[in-house]
């Protein structure tokens, strides 16, 4: 298994443009340039209905807790806080008269009270419901929206969805799935941010507008480069790389952003795309803030290369490579390839920079780590990153082979020994379930899909994974 993982962290003036801080909500899906600002004062958490004996019976421990009427509560919450992402399977069960409820701050009537089924689909009454940022896949279902709560938020369903089967209450079951007494095949995650100051939160009482969203998540413009920002300026170069060799294809002293990195293999072989190492360092750092594989950081699974990420942000189109995520520097920026094999490979390389001032008392600095690992050891969670530091998570691409699609994924913040992130199956951690199928969105997918195995991806947005004295992101084995 191979993991690449996209991080911003802490660690001459240019009188063009200043970037505004960053503002939750339908932004947070939207703005680009928001994604070097720190999140200081968020939390990332998450509710799922994961097996807590680390087995795969999520079902098992679907609610939170039963309220006296029967009702199942989801996600309870005291704010202030934003519920951005809601991924659930229900639809193997009986949901004849559910209803999804969400109650906020000290109502006593519910603000949404909707048949379930009716609320993850189209025919939402809200609106809320549509693609890109909304999905009916084959037995589960997903919508993003920003629900806002300044005090309180609590989710539930009028009843649980067993149908006919029974309760299964004797925890935890350790025989064989197939044996199960009561076996259900309900299960959801929620992830939300929690705000250290309530300023400027208002609870929900009507839908966002999410047109701009949907505009930018449309997976048709995947690939396209934003629009240049004020003072950009190209600097392009073109060489052969002999075997050894190192190439400097980009330097530059004094503060600034690249805004772009674009390269094209020639010719666009396996050797050229995993023998080429990608090295970038800002601000005189002894070691490199970004390196890895060419075709790991763009995209391009190694045991099928004729299948591609390409999604917003990162991705491959042929023999073109792209990356469009701000990365700021203040003291310099050096970007250089490497040729770690045994033949010569041309490229052409195309960094783009722009005149934005952020400020680096509040922002970070981009990161990308590359981490293999085969075999596995049983038993031991598979690490996408360690560090200590203050940031958030971008997102990750993970070319997954020779193995399970129902690994956890486990996230820790800040030196706590309990997971603030624990999913319920890798598919589902990646807004899929029951195995993983070809999928291209903007901010994530999969490709050469085959049941647990392929290349996959999640960008965390807009429910970045905040993180601010250490991180230890991957999942179980």
């Amino acid at each position: 298994m191979v993991g690449l993982l996209l991080w911003l962290v802490r660690t001459c003036e240019l009188p063009q443009l200043d970037v505004p801080h960053p503002l939750p909500g339908v932004s947070a899906f939207t703005s680009l340039l928001d994604l070097p600002y720190l999140r200081r004062g968020v939390q990332t958490h998450q509710f799922t209905s994961y097996d807590r004996a680390g087995d795969n019976y999520d079902a098992d421990y679907f609610p939170l807790y039963k309220e006296a009427d029967g009702a199942c509560v989801l996600f309870d919450v005291y704010g202030p806080g934003c519920l951005y992402r809601l991924h659930a399977n229900l639809w193997n069960g009986d949901l004849t008269g559910i209803n999804i409820r969400f109650y906020f701050d000290d109502d006593t009537t519910p603000r949404i009270d909707m048949d379930v089924t009716r609320f993850f689909s189209p025919e939402n009454p809200l609106g809320i419901f549509k693609e890109p940022y909304a999905h009916v896949g084959q037995g589960w279902r997903f919508v993003y929206h920003p629900f806002f709560f300044k005090r309180h938020l609590k989710v539930s369903l009028s009843k649980e969805p067993f149908g006919s089967t029974p309760l299964w209450d004797k925890l935890p079951w350790l025989g064989r799935y197939d044996q199960h007494p009561a076996r259900r095949n309900h299960w959801y995650n929620f992830t939300f941010h929690t705000f250290a100051e309530a300023t400027g939160i208002q609870s929900w009482t009507k839908p966002a507008d999410m047109r701009p969203a949907a505009a930018f998540l449309d997976p048709g413009h995947n690939g396209e480069p934003p629009a240049p920002a004020p003072g950009a300026a190209t600097h392009e170069r073109e060489f052969e790389l002999a075997p050894g060799a190192s190439r400097e294809t980009f330097q530059q002293r004094g503060s600034g952003v690249i805004t772009a990195l674009r390269l094209e293999l020639d010719p666009a072989d396996l050797a050229a795309a995993f023998d080429c190492n990608l090295r970038i360092s800002f601000d005189g750092a002894g070691k490199p803030q970004v390196e890895a594989p060419l075709g790991c950081f763009f995209g391009i699974y190694r045991q099928r290369p004729d299948k591609w990420i390409v999604s917003r942000y990162v991705g491959v189109q042929g023999a073109k490579l792209y990356c469009y995520f701000p990365m700021p520097y203040w003291r310099g920026a050096r970007v250089s390839i490497e040729n770690m094999g045994r033949l010569a490979h041309r490229l052409r390389c195309a960094v783009e920079t722009s005149g934005i001032r952020y400020p680096e008392a509040e922002c970070g600095t981009f990161h990308a780590v590359y981490h293999r690992e085969s075999p596995r050891t049983e038993g031991h969670d598979y690490r996408y990153v360690e560090l200590r530091g203050e940031g958030h998570v971008v997102g990750h691409f993970t070319y997954r082979f020779d193995t399970s699609m129902e690994e956890d994924e486990r996230t820790y913040f800040d030196d706590s020994d309990t997971p603030a992130i624990y999913g319920e199956g890798f598919e589902d951690d990646h807004n899929q379930g029951w195995g993983l199928r070809d999928a291209t969105q903007a901010i994530y997918g999969s490709t050469g899909s085959d049941g647990g195995a392929g290349a996959v991806w999640r960008f965390f947005v807009p429910d970045l994974y905040v993180f601010h004295r250490s991180l230890r992101h991957g999942h179980q084995v």
